[in-house]
């Protein structure tokens, strides 16, 4: 039979009570100390990486080295800590790499 000579079908349905929830008072966005601090760090070493730029650009490579050293070594323990954190909390997912521009 032709679609244009068959009855519309029937979409009318009885829709019940939407189910009951509880709220755990947990924002999805929030984070837990431990995470804020984490990503306190990450952020101190991206500005830092940034101010290794800034130092090379004005030529004074001694001290855009030193910087980077030390931001490296900060990148290690915080990688370090970022793993343990999420193997505590269950997350199986790669540790972020190495910011860009962190090769000297």
């Amino acid at each position: 039979m032709p679609c244009e000579t068959q009855d519309p079908p029937n979409l009318n349905s009885d829709v019940g009570p939407a189910p009951t929830t509880k709220s755990s008072g947990k924002s999805v966005t929030s984070a837990s100390p431990q995470e804020n601090a984490l990503t306190s760090r990450y952020a101190d070493i991206l500005s830092q990486l940034t101010d290794v730029k800034q130092l090379r650009a004005a030529g004074q490579d001694t001290a855009a080295k030193q910087l980077l050293d030390t931001a490296l070594k900060q990148f290690a323990n915080w990688s370090s800590d970022w793993a343990a954190f999420q193997h505590a909390n269950g997350i199986k997912a790669p540790a972020p790499a190495s910011p860009k521009g962190a090769k000297g």
